[in-house]
C-alpha cells in the first residue's frame, strides 16, 4: 500500500499518460474532421496542430528512452481512462449532476479512480 499522498501524485501521472494516448489517438482524427468547421478559425487549428505534435514528440522522446514498454503502459492509462470517463458520464446523467454543459464530475471521477487504484497497488518484487 502506498501513503495517500504518494498515490495522489502517481494518479496525477496516469492521467496524463491517458490524456496523451487520447490525444495521439484522436488528434489526427480530429484534424482530418473537424478541418471544414475550423478552417475559418486560425488559431484553433494551430492550437490543436501544436497540440498534437507536443503529444506526438513527448511520446517519441519516453519510446526511444523506456521502449515499447512505454507503449504498453500508454495504452494501459488511455484504456483505463476512458472506461473511467464512461462509468462517471453515466453516473452524471444518472444523477443529474452536469452543470452548464461542464464536466468537472468526469475529470474528478478519473483522478479517483487512478488514486484509489494506485492507493491499493502493491509494487511488484524487485521494483522498489
Amino acid at each position: 500500500m502506498r501513503t495517500p499522498v504518494s498515490a495522489l501524485g502517481l494518479a496525477f501521472l496516469r492521467v496524463g499518460r491517458g490524456l496523451l494516448g487520447g490525444w495521439c489517438v484522436i488528434g489526427p482524427l480530429l484534424l482530418v474532421f473537424a478541418y471544414s468547421e475550423l478552417a475559418g478559425d486560425a488559431l484553433a487549428m494551430v492550437a490543436i496542430i501544436a497540440i498534437v505534435l507536443a503529444c506526438y514528440l513527448i511520446a517519441i522522446l519516453n519510446l526511444r528512452s523506456q521502449g515499447l514498454r512505454f507503449v504498453k503502459v500508454v495504452g494501459k492509462d488511455t484504456l483505463l481512462m476512458i472506461g473511467f470517463s464512461g462509468i462517471a458520464g453515466v453516473l452524471e446523467a444518472v444523477f443529474g449532476l452536469r452543470s452548464a454543459g461542464s464536466s468537472v464530475f468526469i475529470l474528478l471521477f478519473v483522478i479517483a479512480a487512478f488514486w484509489m487504484l494506485e492507493a491499493v497497488r502493491r509494487d511488484k518484487i524487485g521494483n522498489a
